[in-house]
């Protein structure tokens, strides 16, 4: 949040969103030949509806992406707690390839 005061009124953004649906409307509309008031209301209704939804889902907050368990996790004996000897480690003594 800024410390400088905001130099717009609160309704600013809801005109211009109500202004964006009007010229969105009047473009289709006028595109269309539509001479009739009510689906120009319609239109303008459903042209404020979406840009709603498309600024819902531009502020939505990210939901992080579930990680695949790994499959080749090894478990280590005697937990995380006794101290580890790689000198003593076998697990790797008949591997394949040379990592």
């Amino acid at each position: 949040m800024s410390l400088l005061p905001n130099p717009r009124p609160r309704w600013f953004a809801g005109a211009v969103t109500l202004s964006a649906a009007a010229a969105v409307t009047a473009v289709v509309s006028l595109a269309l030949g539509i001479k009739v008031w009510s689906i120009w209301l319609g239109l303008l209704i459903a042209a404020v509806l979406l840009i709603g939804q498309a600024e819902r889902l531009m502020n939505a907050p990210r939901v992080p992406r579930e990680h695949k368990l790994r499959k080749n996790l090894r478990l280590i004996r005697g937990g995380k707690s006794a101290p580890y000897d790689l000198a003593r480690d076998e697990t790797t003594n008949n591997q394949r390839w040379l990592m």
